[in-house]
């Protein structure tokens, strides 16, 4: 059973062009779960990562994307997901919380729907 929601899941994915990480797909799903309540020191925490590197780096793959060199120096930009946005937090203007864009909401929607048509 669980075999097959995974398959349907991945095949989803696959054909929205999306190659999801795992420590990406938890960060994602925290997220959800905590909507605009989280910062990328929140994650941290939860998901125990060490660097704090990693999770700007996750959170910039969920978020628009982000520059990185190639060996030889040259700049790309890397398209995001565009599953969450950065919010200034209403509590401390120093800080950006996480909030899920419509497309993510509608991404998980479509993950949950799978396992929901798949476990009945």
């Amino acid at each position: 059973m669980i075999e097959q929601q995974l398959s349907t899941a991945f095949s989803l994915m696959h054909s929205m062009g999306i190659s999801m990480k795992d420590s990406q797909m938890r960060a994602l799903n925290y997220i959800k779960i905590n909507d605009g309540k989280l910062t990328a020191t929140d994650i941290k925490k939860e998901l125990n990562h060490r660097s704090y590197t990693t999770v700007r780096q996750i959170c910039a793959v969920l978020c628009k994307g982000y520059l990185y060199k190639s060996q030889n120096g040259k700049e790309y930009f890397r398209k995001g997901y565009e599953f969450v946005k950065q919010e200034v937090s209403p509590n401390d203007k120093r800080h950006k919380n996480l909030v899920m864009t419509k497309k993510g909401k509608d991404f998980i929607s479509s993950l949950e729907r799978i396992m929901e048509r798949d476990n009945g």
